[in-house]
């Protein structure tokens, strides 16, 4: 086989039949290069050389990332949880974040998969939009801006906030999990639902300061009205930073990195937010009913506290979409481990 030459500075392997000059095995190269498709028949010797010293680079790229990781933590021993997040905040290792994230990963242990809760998150999703529909349209009489019965311009506010912020919103925030495609197309879906998303939850939370002002009922009077207020807020703030920051005209890819788990974050933050101040709607909105004669125990009750269930359980699935391993190891999405055999 012919020697490195420039293409390998790293020698500390030795010559050896196994290795020659390099410090990464040829032979086992060769064979994971082989391994990789059924119509890779032949390889030539300098392929595996260039594969080689592409290995020794990518492990100096990412363990000088991961050793700054470690800098930042005021230590002085690189452990895996710095890999970890050295991959996990760097555009380039997005394919590897899948790994490191089942390391000790008790989710994982579970055996539970993204994919699995998208599912989940979809099935919720169209429930619960059917459930606010139902409960506005069948028990609240019907849908309008404009109307001299100012209640059907308050059933606006329930069905658009919740279709929004909740299915929209969680749809967003699972997109890096539901489809296998370019990240790219992923970031395009992210940003296009969450727009939706926020322009929903503006139009209902507009509408419930229109049936406000028309009934001369007083506005932010309640908890619900405080989170409610403080979601979209929030939500758009997120929003516009993560455009900016994302999308365009966007930041340096080591800025990015640096955001990214705290965008992240604060996303899953507003989505709670959302979720909280959606059940402390359907628990104030009931309560008035039932002071004006609801039947506690009728359908209309039965109905609003089942879809609060339903809310709670989306929120639940969202969050697991999220912290869950995005696919199983033995799909064409991921990697498996090479077999000693190979060596």
């Amino acid at each position: 086989m012919r020697q490195a030459g420039t293409f390998s500075g790293i020698l500390s392997g030795g010559i050896s039949g196994r290795t020659g000059p390099h410090s990464l095995p040829l032979a086992r190269i060769k064979k994971i290069m082989k391994k990789s498709g059924e119509d890779v028949k032949m390889i030539s010797g300098e392929a595996p050389i260039i594969f080689s010293k592409a290995c020794e680079l990518f492990i100096e790229e990412l363990t000088v990332r991961s050793w700054m990781v470690t800098l930042r933590g005021k230590r002085r021993t690189l452990h895996k949880e710095d890999v970890a997040a050295a991959v996990i905040s760097t555009d380039i290792f997005d394919f590897l974040v899948d790994m490191v994230s089942d390391s000790d990963n008790q989710i994982m242990a579970l055996g539970i998969r993204a994919v699995g809760c998208t599912y989940v998150v979809h099935l919720l999703g169209v429930v619960s939009a059917a459930l606010v529909l139902v409960w506005c349209i069948h028990f609240r009489g019907g849908l309008a801006f404009e109307a001299t019965n100012k209640s059907l311009i308050f059933n606006m506010h329930p069905v658009l906030t919740l279709i929004g912020f909740i299915v929209f919103g969680g749809e967003a925030i699972i997109s890096y999990k539901t489809w296998p495609l370019r990240k790219e197309v992923k970031k395009l879906f992210h940003l296009v639902l969450h727009a939706v998303a926020l322009t929903l939850g503006a139009i209902g939370t507009y509408a419930v300061f229109k049936y406000h002002n028309e009934k001369g009922i007083a506005n932010l009077y309640s908890l619900h009205s405080w989170t409610g207020l403080g979601t979209i807020c929030l939500y758009a703030i997120q929003c516009i930073f993560g455009f900016i920051v994302f999308f365009y005209p966007g930041t340096a890819e080591s800025v990015r990195g640096e955001v990214r788990p705290w965008h992240i974050l604060f996303g899953l933050l507003v989505y709670a937010l959302a979720v909280i101040s959606t059940e402390l709607g359907f628990l104030e909105k009931l309560t008035f009913l039932e002071k004006s004669g609801l039947n506690k125990y009728g359908p209309e009750a039965f109905l609003v506290n089942f879809m609060g269930l339903i809310v709670l359980l989306l929120g639940g699935a969202v969050l697991l979409s999220v912290i869950a391993p995005a696919h199983t190891r033995d799909d064409n999405f991921s990697y498996t481990a090479i077999s000693d055999d190979l060596a």
